[in-house]
């Protein structure tokens, strides 16, 4: 079973934001220098005897102790480097966010990269913005009203429960994204990355499985699709 882990300056393994293999990380203490008449300098470093690592300067005085406060870690298997203030990654921006699927509509699929992007920075607006794209996927099925009532609308219609619960999850997510609550998002990432899995799941069933019937269907015989329309109308006319 393939493991997946969120970065994080907790753990010593996660999966890279960059190849995402699940491996050990180089850690770093990036350094607050102050060099001769205040000219900041960028000096390298060779790590591992990989590419050179960038140390951060800065012309701040040197009584700011700020020793902890960024850091970087750096993949051995890609070499790909990511920098950190305190807890939070601040580069890359996307990372460990699964890819939206093929078939995700344009407008839902742009709130997904808008909510991946900002998920390192701000989960909170992610959870809020899947919130949207939740609501922009149920608008393009044909469903109307609140997001409650569009949810109760294509329950109706025999979704699956797994379907259902995920659309309750994400409306819940996001609208305590949006409200004073006792949830911390901030604490929660792993919650949130797996609504960014529960937007896809949803799109799998009610777009690409569906897309997917029909097109193995209209593989039969004419005939035979026609015979069933015959038999199907014959039915709802008796």
């Amino acid at each position: 079973m393939k493991k997946e882990a969120i970065p994080s300056l907790k753990e010593n393994k996660y999966n890279c934001p960059y190849c995402h293999t699940y491996c050990p990380q180089y850690h770093y203490t990036l350094e607050r220098i102050l060099y001769k008449e205040n000219i900041p300098r960028i000096d390298t470093y060779d790590y591992g005897a990989r590419r050179g690592f960038i140390k951060v300067d800065s012309i701040e005085s040197e009584t700011k102790n700020n020793e902890n406060e960024y850091s970087s870690t750096a993949c051995p298997e890609c070499d790909g480097i990511s920098f950190w203030h305190n807890d939070k990654m601040v580069y890359p921006i996307v990372g460990s966010i699964p890819k939206p699927l093929a078939d995700m509509p344009s407008g839902v699929k742009s709130l997904y990269t808008e909510a991946s992007d900002v998920f390192n920075i701000s989960p909170r607006s992610s959870s809020a913005l899947l919130r949207l794209a939740i609501e922009l996927l149920l608008e393009h099925l044909g469903e109307k009203g609140d997001l409650n009532d569009k949810i109760k609308s294509i329950v109706k219609l025999g979704v699956s429960t797994k379907i259902q619960q995920g659309l309750d999850a994400v409306r819940w997510y996001g609208n305590n994204s949006v409200h004073p609550s006792s949830i911390n998002l901030d604490e929660r990432r792993e919650d949130v990355i797996y609504l960014f899995d529960l937007l896809n799941i949803i799109v799998q069933e009610l777009i690409t499985d569906v897309k997917e019937a029909e097109k193995f269907y209209h593989r039969l015989p004419k005939g035979f699709i026609e015979h069933i329309a015959k038999r199907d109308k014959n039915k709802v006319n008796s």
